[in-house]
C-alpha cells in the first residue's frame, strides 16, 4: 500500500470530480425526473422504467441509452410546446400487419410535416475510462508527454477500480495514480539521456513528445460507424417518406479518436469506398458491413453529434447533478436532394444555437 501524507488524502478527488474524464455519465435521479416530465409521451412506461433501473441483459448500456433519449427528448418537448408541434416517442411505422415495425426514438410532427430522430449511444469500458483518467492526470502534472500503453496491470479491472457506487471516493485509484506520477517524476530526474523513454507499469512515457495523445484509438470511430450504418438500415423505409436524422450522443472520446466528425460522415456517405480496409484499420467484415449500409445512409437527412455536459451537484444553491444538452454539430447528407420541412429547419436552428447554461432544465 502506498503511504501518502494526510494532506494528500484530503485533496483526493471524489466520484463527481472524475466525471470530467468520463463519457457523459448516467445520473439515476435525473433520469427518473426526466421520465416523470415526459411520461405522458411514453406508452410503454414499464419498459423504459426497467431500462433506467438497469434491469435486463443490457445493464448499464440500456441505462445510458434510455437516459440520453430522455435528455434529447426534453429539449424536443420544449420545441414542441413553443411551436405547437406534436411529439411522439417510439411511434410505430410500417405495415400494421407486419410483426417487425420500426419504432424510431422520436418523431416531431407539424400537420402534414414531420421529421424522425434516431439516437446512437456508445460507451467505453471501465478499463478504458481509467486509462483516459490516468492519461489526463499525468499530463496535468508532468506536462506534454507521449504515452503508449503496452500492457497495463490486470488489477485495474477489479471492482475497486471501477467508477461505481461501491467506490464513491475512488481512493484506490487516487492512491495508485499519486504513486504512479511520483515514480514517473523520480525516473525523469534520474533520466540521463533525454532521448530515452521510461517504462513503468506497462506504460512507455516519452518526454520528447510535444503534447498530443499517442494512444492508438482506431477502433472507436469504427464502432460508431457500424452503429450509425445499422440505424440507417433499420430506418430505410421511413427515410423514403420522411426526413430522418441519426443523432449521436456520448461522443466525448470520439472527438479525440483520430478521425474528425466531418471525415466520419464523409466516409459514411460513400467516401469509405475509396479506401481499402487496411487504410482504415478495419477488418474486412466491418468494412463490408459499413459499405452495405451506404444506400440507406444516403437516404437520411443528416447526422447530428450532440454536445452533452455533466453538471455536478452544488451545495450553494442546492442543485441536483444532471446531464444537459449544450448544442450540436450537424452534417447534412450531400446526397439528400429534398427540401427540409419547416419543422426540421426550426429544430436544427434551435439545437445549433443552444448555449451552455444551467437553467436549461
Amino acid at each position: 500500500m502506498l503511504i501518502l501524507m494526510m494532506e494528500d488524502l484530503e485533496n483526493m478527488k471524489t466520484l463527481s470530480d472524475w466525471f470530467e474524464y468520463l463519457d457523459e455519465p448516467f445520473v439515476c435521479s435525473d433520469a427518473f425526473a426526466l421520465f416523470e416530465d415526459l411520461n405522458d409521451l411514453i406508452s410503454n412506461q414499464s419498459d423504459i422504467g426497467a431500462r433506467i433501473e438497469g434491469r435486463g441483459s443490457g445493464g448499464k448500456r440500456q441505462q445510458a441509452e434510455a437516459y440520453y433519449e430522455l435528455v434529447i427528448g426534453k429539449d424536443l418537448q420544449r420545441l414542441a410546446k413553443e411551436r405547437n408541434y406534436d411529439l411522439k416517442y417510439e411511434l410505430e411505422y410500417g405495415d400494421p400487419c407486419s410483426k417487425k415495425k420500426p419504432k424510431p426514438d422520436w418523431t416531431v410532427i407539424d400537420g402534414q410535416e414531420r421529421f424522425v430522430l434516431e439516437l446512437v449511444t456508445k460507451h467505453k469500458s471501465d478499463h478504458d475510462l481509467v486509462l483516459d483518467t490516468i492519461d489526463a492526470l499525468i499530463r496535468q502534472t508532468i506536462g506534454p508527454v507521449g504515452i503508449h500503453y503496452t500492457g497495463f496491470p490486470t488489477r485495474i479491472r477489479s471492482e475497486e477500480w471501477k467508477f461505481s457506487p461501491k467506490c464513491l471516493d475512488c481512493k484506490m485509484l487516487n492512491l495508485y495514480i499519486s504513486g504512479l506520477i511520483h515514480r514517473i517524476e523520480e525516473s525523469r530526474v534520474l533520466q540521463q539521456d533525454a532521448e530515452k523513454k521510461i517504462c513503468i507499469d506497462g506504460m512507455s512515457i516519452d518526454f520528447t513528445v510535444n503534447g498530443g495523445k499517442t494512444r492508438l484509438r482506431g477502433g472507436i470511430p469504427h464502432r460508431y460507424m457500424l452503429s450509425i450504418a445499422e440505424k440507417a438500415r433499420k430506418l430505410d423505409a421511413i427515410a423514403e417518406k420522411y426526413p430522418v436524422i441519426i443523432g449521436v450522443t456520448s461522443t466525448k472520446h470520439l472527438r479525440a479518436a483520430g478521425m474528425t466528425l466531418e471525415d466520419m460522415t464523409k466516409k459514411l456517405y460513400g467516401e469509405i469506398c475509396e479506401c481499402i480496409p487496411g487504410q482504415l484499420n478495419l477488418c474486412l467484415e466491418d468494412y463490408c458491413t459499413i459499405v452495405s449500409g451506404i444506400p440507406s445512409l444516403r437516404k437520411v437527412t443528416g447526422i447530428m453529434f450532440y454536445h452533452l455536459k455533466y453538471i455536478p451537484k452544488k451545495d450553494n444553491p442546492p442543485t441536483n447533478e444532471k446531464v444537459i444538452l449544450q448544442g450540436c454539430e450537424y452534417f447534412k447528407n450531400p446526397h439528400y436532394e429534398k427540401e427540409y420541412p419547416m419543422v426540421l429547419e426550426s429544430y436544427i436552428q434551435r439545437v445549433s444555437n443552444i448555449q451552455d447554461s444551467e437553467d436549461l432544465r
